[in-house]
């Protein structure tokens, strides 16, 4: 029975590069779109357009070594185009995205991300989707970019800015494979089960490949009962020390055969009959390592939730260090195969046969270690939950923070190195006399250099707190700078990215406290790249965590005679901060680096103290009275006024206000034996 299904009341069904999907009546497909499917654009008005984009079908596992195996990596990508195809702009929406409808009873797995983008001339919102696990053999994945624009003359006219979000967010809902829902609902999508069956029993999928076929059609590999043993094995380990937090697991698997070492399952389970077959002729043991490695990736995806979601890798690190000894070395062993450390070159075996794993400290003391593989996911968990750093004793931490170095060099995805570069922010956030840390300088140096614009904002908040380290002293910034940092973050202050140029604007802030690094950065246009941001409109959104940050880079250059006159000459510079100071918030941060700025370049012209004080001296002498108790802003407001007073005409307004008064608020808020001193 046919049950195609018809376009929701006040909307047209489009059909464009193998997909169908929903727009309102008032688009209509451009003639280019007629005559060459191919490309898919839409017109719906004056100023208003939406464009489809379908890539190419790829391999789940080729993603994967592209590092593009999540679909935010591909939103964030697009992202980045949108906002470097505009001289300025801001990102309003960064988020995933779930797609609502499935009209025609796909049996793929949808995934999707959102970005909303503002410039001076369109507003443009993107929806990426992913269609993954495609049929026939749901081994495939397709990228599929939605993308509305509306212009600002549109918007200025009239059209609706939340229309916006509900077409767009139409079109991705109801975007569906053609060819589909002309059957019975679902029933158009072959599948190939025993070819996938063959895929699931070589175990070649991923974690979330083993996760969809199992939740969605019940399919586990040939392997999964022998698995069930090694999983048994230690759930019985943790039992036997009262560690296991959920016993009815246990219950669970009665049926299932006993196998008292978990390793010695996992060996079964390699040496298992059928795959043995496979591995026959002149790659027998390069294939035997890859297998390997396989069932040790699967088991983990079994041990950390795949089995049941109330057991997780967590269990096992967690009780390391705290089980009794024989125990706790098992426990090690089982944790060395999972993260299963090994050479690319798979005609070496992984471990001599009947022995244990080589121990993680081994394969990390080891030079070649930089060219090994492993489980990624494994050695996230075991950096996050702090088992990587307990294995160092006291006065080895070094050689972790060389560890950690060394993963943030060598080819490793972006999962991994970003976890490491969470952990540097956290542990530099704690411990702010941790001194082994600056060793990974040079490291976050190569990433802030050479990384994605993900990457490199997380490598450079991690700069910034270890250039804020007195532990560290000048040498990490004397370091970065000879490794050429200084150039790379100009060059990401031109980015139309706030987060990368918020922290960048903040290792500025460090690094040119230093009249050589100050000389230095000067070298590379950074005066006319700050003029820029500093003039650059705001587009209606909110920037101000890059305003505090700006004034602040701005007024530390200033204590060079020659950059203070250059900035001083930029037209709008002055105009433009005494603005900002009269719109920020009292007290606040921003308009502490603001008078700061303005002392600074007060310092070397009287005509622009007399502008500076024409413009913000009431509002100053003002809010002396109302944040006296605010050490910091009463302080920067006093150093401004004592720099405006060296004007006759703003000593004359200053004599029009209650300055005196204000001032008085101040000294009552210093202890009575250092009055004199102030």
């Amino acid at each position: 029975q046919k049950t195609g299904f018809a376009p929701f009341a006040g909307c047209t069904k489009f059909d464009c590069q193998g997909y169908s999907f929903f727009l309102p009546n008032t688009f209509s497909a451009a003639p280019e779109t007629r005559s060459a499917s191919k490309l898919g654009l839409f017109l719906g008005g004056s100023g208003v357009k939406m464009t489809l984009e379908v890539g190419l079908p790829r391999d789940i596992a080729t993603l994967v070594h592209l590092d593009l195996h999540h679909v935010r990596w591909v939103g964030l990508a697009h992202k980045d185009r949108l906002a470097d195809s505009s001289s300025h702009c801001c990102v309003e929406i960064n988020r995933s995205y779930r797609k609502a409808m499935n009209l025609v009873g796909d049996v793929a797995q949808w995934t999707g991300w959102e970005v909303s983008v503002r410039s001076e001339t369109w507003l443009t919102h993107s929806i990426v989707l992913r269609r993954n696990h495609m049929p026939p053999l749901l081994d495939a994945a397709q990228d599929i970019v939605m993308m509305l624009q509306v212009t600002t003359a549109a918007l200025e006219a009239g059209f609706d800015e939340t229309r916006i979000e509900e077409v767009i967010t139409m079109a991705a809902n109801s975007l569906s494979p053609l060819g589909a829902g002309e059957v019975a609902r679902g029933e158009s999508f072959t599948i190939y089960t025993p070819m996938v069956q063959a895929k699931l029993d070589a175990l070649l999928f991923d974690e979330e490949g083993y996760r969809w076929l199992s939740d969605k059609f019940g399919m586990v590999p040939t392997h999964y009962e022998k698995a069930k043993v090694f999983v048994k094995a230690i759930l019985k380990m943790l039992e036997s020390e009262n560690a296991l937090k959920h016993p009815e697991l246990l219950q669970e698997l009665a049926q299932v055969s006993e196998e008292s070492d978990a390793l010695e399952a996992a060996r079964r389970l390699i040496d298992d009959e059928k795959a043995k077959r496979c591995m026959q002729g002149p790659r027998m043991q390069a294939l035997h390592s890859a297998w390997t490695f396989r069932v040790s990736r699967y088991l983990f995806y079994l041990v950390d939730g795949g089995f049941d979601s109330r057991l997780t890798a967590n269990d096992l690190v967690d009780n390391v260090g705290i089980v009794a000894p024989e125990l706790d070395k098992k426990l090690r062993e089982i944790l060395d195969f999972l993260l299963h450390i090994r050479s690319k070159d798979l005609n070496k075996r992984f471990c001599k046969e009947g022995e244990p794993p080589r121990s993680f400290m081994a394969h990390a003391r080891d030079p070649l270690f930089s060219t090994c593989v492993f489980n990624e996911r494994v050695m996230q968990i075991l950096i996050e939950t702090g088992y990587l750093q307990a294995q160092f004793s006291q006065g080895q931490e070094h050689q972790y923070t060389d560890l950690l170095g060394v993963m943030l060099r060598s080819q490793r995805g972006i999962s991994l190195k970003a976890s490491i570069c969470r952990q540097i922010l956290a542990a530099t956030g704690k411990h702010a006399e941790e001194g082994s840390l600056h060793s990974l300088a040079p490291a976050l140096c190569e990433v802030v250099k050479t990384g994605s614009r993900f990457l490199v904002t997380y490598a450079t908040a991690a700069l910034v707190n270890l250039t804020a380290l007195r532990a560290s002293g000048d040498g990490v910034k004397n370091r970065l700078v000879t490794l050429g940092v200084l150039p790379v973050c100009v060059a990401h202050l031109r980015k139309n990215d706030d987060d990368l140029v918020y922290y960048s604007l903040l290792l500025l802030v460090n690094l040119t406290k230093a009249v050589h690094h100050r000389h230095v950065v000067r070298e590379y246009a950074i005066v006319d790249t700050l003029v820029r941001l500093l003039t650059v409109p705001d587009l209606g959104v909110t920037r101000s965590k890059i305003m505090t940050q700006l004034p602040a880079v701005l007024g530390q250059l200033c204590n060079e005679d020659d950059t203070r006159e250059e900035i001083a000459s930029k037209d709008g510079v002055v105009e433009r901060l005494c603005t900002i100071y009269a719109q920020a918030p009292g007290g606040s941060e921003l308009k502490c680096n603001v008078m700061f700025c303005l002392r600074q370049l007060c310092s070397g012209s009287r005509a622009i103290r007399e502008e500076v004080g024409e413009r913000v001296l009431p509002i100053a002498v003002e809010e002396l009275k109302i944040f006296h108790h605010l050490q910091e802003f009463a302080s920067s407001c006093v150093l401004l006024l004592m720099t405006l007073a060296t004007a006759r005409r703003n000593c004359e307004l200053m004599c029009k206000t209650q300055l005196l008064e204000n001032l008085s608020y101040c000294i009552s808020d210093i202890p009575h034996g250092q009055r004199e001193e102030h």
